[in-house]
């Protein structure tokens, strides 16, 4: 036997079920989309997801205006509660002339919401997304 074959990735298949649990008028008649870019991720791998269809707001990153959070349940029925965030990804690059190299970092579309977890276990995940928003200052137009 290979020693290295229990070292072989595991995969598992991640279902998502979304459930919206939203606290404004705005954000609940908001179309909330969440997405899993990678269908199959291994143990311990990262999942990432996107988060859509959530109007703008103010300041994205206080949470008291608005806090989007991921309950995901494990294949064994523990539940874990995630923050979502809100950042603009980027592509890195490395260019240069003349022997020298410099690292650039280009903006990989919009800014936007996400989510990163690690699966410890194979099988399938049941995801819900809750977002609270802050009555009172509401979200910007669109």
């Amino acid at each position: 036997m290979n020693r290295y074959a229990a070292a072989a990735p595991r995969w598992l298949a991640c279902a998502l079920t979304l459930v919206a649990i939203c606290a404004s008028n705005a954000a609940a008649e908001a179309e909330l989309k969440l997405e899993l870019l990678e269908p199959r991720v291994p143990c311990y791998g990262r999942a990432e997801f996107q988060i859509t269809g959530l109007p703008s707001y103010q300041n994205p990153f206080d949470p008291d205006e608005v806090d989007l959070t991921l309950r995901i349940t494990a294949p064994n029925g523990q539940q874990q509660v995630l923050p979502a965030f809100w950042a603009q990804l980027y592509e890195r690059r490395k260019t240069g002339a003349g022997g020298r190299s410099q690292d650039w970092l280009y903006p990989n579309g919009w800014p936007g919401w996400h989510a990163r977890f690690a699966p410890a276990e194979p099988g399938r995940y049941r995801v819900a997304l809750m977002c609270e928003t802050d009555k009172a200052a509401g979200p910007l137009p669109r």
